[in-house]
């Protein structure tokens, strides 16, 4: 029973730590590549989008300026 128990403990280890090698690790993103990504994000559709959707109807005609002067403000 004992060395039942050794092996169910044993193998997963061992095939766990086979698993991984370099190229795997190498294409995880970094915080880094994450950041860039969200910064590189084009979200004026979703701004108009957005504005549009919680703005009364009179006032829709100021969501594609009012997102540009916030995208450009914060970009």
């Amino acid at each position: 029973m004992k060395i039942v128990l050794f092996f169910l403990a044993l193998v997963p280890l061992v095939l766990s730590a086979s698993v991984y090698s370099d190229d795997v690790i190498d294409k995880r993103f970094s915080i880094d590549d994450i950041i860039k990504h969200l910064q590189q994000l084009d979200l004026s559709g979703g701004c108009v989008a957005a504005c549009e959707k919680y703005v009364g109807d009179f006032w829709q005609f100021m969501c594609s300026a009012a997102c540009k002067i916030v995208l450009e403000q914060t970009g």
